[in-house]
Order: structure tokens, then C-alpha cells, then sequence
């Protein structure tokens, strides 16, 4: 029998084993998005679910910080594009930010979370992970995948 966790603000959470985590569809700054806490039981979901509502709480704010710390990643996309055929020139931090998407936000132990976006073939199709802490607020992007 599959784990399941409440939340009124979130829904119903379902358990994967397969990564240690409670997983949910929620809606994120007007975009539906993966919610996933990783923790191996309830117990430890708690600080997760406080840290997820708090950034849901202020989702817009949060939102525009995400895209602000993906899009440091501006230049790498312009050097990795510049040799393509179809290239039509440099892209600029709003061109950038506009093409990519929220897909997940994951929140782990010590206020540690991770945001993945889609990358609007930025990068050839990776993911865009922006990390950071609830304290601090996101500090780093990188590309994956």
C-alpha cells in the first residue's frame, strides 16, 4: 500500500520509494508544477511542508527570484548557440527567461531546496537547476541532464 501525506494547502502527497520523497501536483505562481519533499517518512516531512507552504505563500516573489538566479546562466546559452545554423543572435536575460519553465521544486533537509526548469532549447534540451536555501533565497544555477 502506497504512503500518502495531507496538506490542505497542497493536497494529497504520494510517497516514491524509488527516491525517498512525498510527491504532489500543485500550482506555483500561476504554472502547475511537481512539489516533491524529500524525506522517508512523515516525521521528516514536517520542516519540508513549513518550508514548501512558506515559499507558496510569496510564490510570485519567489518565482521572479528563481527565474533571476536561472537566468546568470545567459551567457552559457549564447556561447553554447553562437556555432548553431539556426542561430539568430545573442539572447538577452528576458529572452531567456521567457522560453524556460518551472517544472519541480524540491525541498530537502537544512532548508535546502532545488527548482528544475525546462529549458525552452536553451541547452539542447537539459534541465536548469537553480538551488539555494530558504534563508538566503536561490544562489546557484546550473545545467544537468
Amino acid at each position: 500500500m502506497a504512503k500518502t501525506l495531507s496538506s490542505a494547502r497542497f493536497g494529497t502527497f504520494s510517497f516514491d520509494p524509488s527516491v525517498d520523497w512525498f510527491e504532489a501536483e500543485t500550482s506555483f505562481a500561476g504554472q502547475s508544477i511537481k512539489l516533491s519533499l524529500s524525506a522517508p517518512n512523515e516525521k521528516a516531512v514536517a520542516p519540508l511542508l513549513t518550508n514548501a507552504e512558506a515559499m507558496a505563500a510569496d510564490d510570485a516573489n519567489w518565482f521572479a527570484r528563481l527565474q533571476d538566479c536561472a537566468a546568470g546562466l545567459v551567457d552559457l546559452s549564447n556561447e553554447w548557440n553562437e556555432d548553431q545554423d539556426d542561430w539568430t543572435g545573442p539572447i538577452d536575460r528576458e529572452g531567456f527567461v521567457a522560453r524556460i519553465k518551472l517544472e519541480s521544486i524540491v525541498f530537502h533537509e537544512d532548508d535546502y531546496f532545488e527548482a528544475y526548469f525546462e529549458d525552452g532549447d536553451l541547452f539542447w534540451g537539459h534541465t536548469i537547476i537553480v538551488s539555494g536555501t530558504m534563508t538566503e533565497g536561490p544562489e546557484e544555477a546550473a545545467i544537468a541532464g
